[in-house]
């Protein structure tokens, strides 16, 4: 170069100037797009359908929460949405089969054994002609995944009254099959 500036000096506030005005316009276009209230769907972490005791089967899908207004899941790290839809026709006889059921959970690793457990607990308003009669029921999830594998096994355990979690359970549902991770 002959040592002559690219730009005159004059030119240098009014191209500063172009470039905040243009700054401005696209957070402006993005506050707009994100200001529609309509997040994009999330895509699910993991997603399969289990055996149910063998000759019923239950969809489970795994979603991430961390888009919870506390920032985390059920109890900060580790939080995902866990749905589960049972096969119509199962009779699981604590509960409707085409009732889909809703809850937060939680993904716990245990790194010194190469594995990793989902828990998650769902509350159901009582059901007459169930084994629990005119209690409601809490039913409590744990499936356990080693390493990346795709199979998990566990089971659904159902407890006769509201906020139990331990104790005799009335009935247990064995799981097990392929709930593969997504692809990030």
């Amino acid at each position: 170069m002959n040592g002559r500036a690219l730009l005159p000096s004059a030119a240098l506030p009014q191209l500063a100037l172009l470039a905040l005005l243009a700054l401005l316009a696209l957070s402006a276009l993005s506050a707009a797009a994100c200001s529609k209230g309509e997040a994009p769907p999330t895509p699910p972490l993991a997603k399969g359908t289990l055996s149910v005791d063998i000759r019923q089967s239950v969809d489970v899908t795994l979603t991430n929460a961390s888009k919870l207004a506390d920032g985390g899941g059920a109890d900060g790290e580790g939080g995902v949405d866990v749905d589960l839809v049972f096969a119509a026709t199962g009779d699981y006889a604590f509960f409707d089969a085409a009732q889909a059921f809703h809850a937060r959970g939680r993904v716990e690793p245990f790194t010194e054994a190469g594995a990793s457990m989902l828990t998650a607990r769902f509350s159901l308003p009582a059901r007459a002609s169930s084994p629990c009669g005119a209690e409601p029921l809490s039913l409590s999830l744990a499936l356990m995944r080693r390493g990346a594998n795709a199979r998990v096994g566990g089971g659904l355990t159902v407890y006769c009254g509201a906020n139990v979690w331990a104790g005799v359970p009335k009935r247990l549902f064995r799981l097990g099959g392929d709930l593969p991770l997504s692809s990030p």
